[in-house]
């Protein structure tokens, strides 16, 4: 792709890494949105081929697909379709908490997409309601895997995501597994942020609702940071088996969480 093939309309967003951009194809007409590195030189051009190799070998209906990219000197510029409904954070402001069955439906969506990534030992690393867009409450799609790693190939144990929604083993250290993406889809996404967290009812951002840590260098336990009362019956057992701290059992695979969500299953 050329970038004189896209008139650029408007900005997104912009993240700590990348600014995101809403462009038309000139020929076809289509919107997409184009991600270009805020870093240029190798840096920015390295963290963009990471980013599209990763989604070159991911095809799952709720991610976001790579549709091509744009080269230019020292800079890698990612292609992606556009999703009208904006990311999760947009549409709870503009919808308020959704029903039970309506967050069932989108937490099933995150749960497959992420049993899909897992399979493939891709481990997202950056969970969070604005990296989930919502085309609609039935397809919701996952982007941004800038700061995914491959678990099968090496070790993961740099310090990645946005704090708030990461696990407790990647602050306090070590090496972790895709364990950290359920912590983040179970206790800081599912059924509290898509039912009732405190930061969506009651105008909080994620930095506020995350407590103190109870000492310099460990974060607050899980059962601290959301008390249980703000949660459905199906959410607080939920959160028990997302929320578990690496030093006590596993945290269930994402194939465990879709299951448990599908009413088909035995």
């Amino acid at each position: 792709m050329a970038e004189d093939d896209f008139c650029v309309l408007s900005t997104l967003g912009a993240g700590s890494f990348s600014v995101v951009v809403l462009a038309r194809h000139r020929h076809s007409g289509r919107k997409v949105v184009i991600k270009k590195m805020k870093m240029l030189g190798q840096t920015g051009l390295e963290m963009a081929h990471h980013e599209c190799n990763v989604m070159r070998g991911l095809s799952h209906p709720n991610i976001l697909p790579l549709l091509g990219t744009i080269e230019r000197a020292f800079q890698l510029q990612l292609v992606m379709p556009y999703v009208r409904g904006g990311d999760l954070r947009d549409y709870l402001c503009r919808k308020g908490p959704m029903r039970e069955e309506e967050a069932r439906r989108v937490f099933r969506q995150l749960a497959s997409a992420m049993e899909y990534c897992h399979a493939k030992g891709i481990a997202h690393r950056d969970l969070k309601p604005e990296n989930i867009l919502v085309q609609s409450l039935n397809r919701v799609k996952i982007t941004d895997f800038g700061l995914s790693g491959n678990f099968l190939q090496q070790s993961m144990d740099s310090l990645q995501g946005t704090l708030g929604y990461m696990a407790p083993e990647i602050v306090t250290g070590g090496t972790y597994g895709p364990g950290v993406d359920i912590w983040s889809l179970g206790e800081r996404i599912g059924w509290p942020e898509i039912l009732s967290h405190p930061w969506v009812t009651q105008g909080m951002g994620p930095m506020e609702a995350y407590r103190e840590p109870t000492s310099s260098d460990e974060p607050a336990p899980a059962e601290q940071s959301i008390p249980s009362s703000l949660l459905p019956s199906g959410g607080r057992e939920l959160r028990e088996r997302c929320s578990l701290h690496p030093a006590e059992a596993r945290a269930p695979a994402a194939s465990e969480l879709s299951a448990a969500e599908d009413p088909a299953a035995p």
